[in-house]
């Protein structure tokens, strides 16, 4: 496997366990929050968003993920369009989250031994 394609399995695997690591959030956020949260954070630029630390990074996927189920669940085509764009957010968070793992475990010369265990069937 070369090793972009590795990167790549990597990162979408790290992607599937950030999503199992989010906790379920005891209420529902209200529409207008969730709206007024996505227009905040969307504007933040790309080096911004590398600069969060992951306190902060986490709990805004969750946010925007749970806000997908609140605003769709509003009959109207604003809504729907604003739920397609937190789900974006939400991967956009946890891709950022992902590259963060991945260079820690870079930086830490894991990667090696991550590949050897996961042939190894080490799940």
């Amino acid at each position: 496997m070369t090793k972009t394609k590795l990167r790549v399995t990597l990162l979408v695997g790290l992607v599937v366990l950030s999503l199992r690591g989010l906790a379920k959030d005891d209420h529902a956020p209200l529409p207008e929050q969730c709206i007024a949260d996505y227009n905040l954070w969307s504007g933040v630029s790309k080096d911004d968003l590398e600069k969060l630390p992951l306190s902060v990074i986490q709990p805004r996927a969750l946010e925007m993920w749970n806000c997908t189920k609140v605003v769709t669940s509003i009959d109207s085509e604003r809504h729907t369009a604003h739920a397609a764009e937190m789900i974006l957010l939400f991967g956009t968070y946890n891709l950022q989250v992902s590259h963060m793992e991945l260079s820690f475990i870079e930086r830490h010369g894991l990667l090696k031994k991550f590949v050897q265990e996961d042939a190894a069937g080490q799940r």
